[in-house]
C-alpha cells in the first residue's frame, strides 16, 4: 500500500508542529525524473517509483545505483523502547546523485539495485482523488519544480531528505 507524503522546499512557520511530514526530494530521483522527462508530468500529477534487486533487462528507463554507505543509529521509540534505525545510501551509476533506503526486512541489503520512475497509474490518482487526500485546511496546488536544486536550497530549508522504503526481498517493489 502506498502513502502520500508531503514535500516541501521550505520550512512552513504555520505548520512547524508537522514538520516530520515535510521532505525534500533526494537528487537521485530528480534525476530519474529529467532523465525520464516526465518532470512536467510530475509536477502536475505525482509519480511512481519501482525499484528492483535483480537486473530487470535491456529496457534504458532502469538505472543502476550503487550502495554507498549503510548507518544504523539508536533512537527512543514512542513508547520509550530503544529501537535501531537503518539507513543506506545509494548513488546513481556514474554521477553524485544519491537517496537513502529503509530496509523493510532484516536481509541484508543489495549492493546495487536498479530504479525508475514512472507516471503515477491512473487507479492511484483516481483513488487519491476520489478519497479526497489532496483537499483540506492545508492543502494547496503546488509543482514539482519548487522541489528542484536551484543552488541555494540548503540554505533556505531545514526539511530533511525523503527516505524511501528499500526494494522487497522478492526483488522488485
Amino acid at each position: 500500500m502506498g502513502r502520500m507524503l508531503g514535500l516541501s522546499r521550505e520550512e512552513s512557520q504555520e505548520e512547524n508542529e508537522r514538520e516530520t511530514e515535510y521532505r525534500k526530494l533526494p537528487e537521485g530521483l530528480i534525476s530519474l525524473l529529467d532523465s525520464s522527462e516526465l518532470t512536467d508530468m510530475a509536477m502536475e500529477s505525482g509519480f511512481h517509483v519501482e525499484m528492483s534487486s535483480v537486473k530487470p533487462g535491456r529496457d534504458p528507463s532502469w538505472v543502476k545505483f550503487v550502495m554507498l554507505a549503510e548507518g544504523t543509529a539508536r533512537r527512543r521509540s514512542y513508547f520509550g523502547r530503544k529501537r535501531d534505525t537503518t539507513r543506506v545510501s545509494y548513488v546513481e551509476s556514474g554521477t553524485e546523485n544519491t537517496m537513502e533506503l529503509v530496509p523493510l526486512t532484516p536481509d541484508p541489503m543489495p549492493r546495487c539495485i536498479w530504479v525508475r520512475v514512472t507516471e503515477l497509474p491512473a487507479a492511484t490518482l483516481a483513488g487519491v482523488i476520489a478519497e479526497g487526500m489532496l483537499s483540506g485546511p492545508h492543502s494547496e496546488q503546488t509543482t514539482l519544480d519548487e522541489f528542484t536544486d536551484l543552488g541555494f536550497e540548503d540554505q533556505i530549508s531545514r526539511a530533511r531528505e525523503l527516505v524511501l522504503p528499500g526494494p522487497d526481498w522478492d526483488g522488485c517493489c
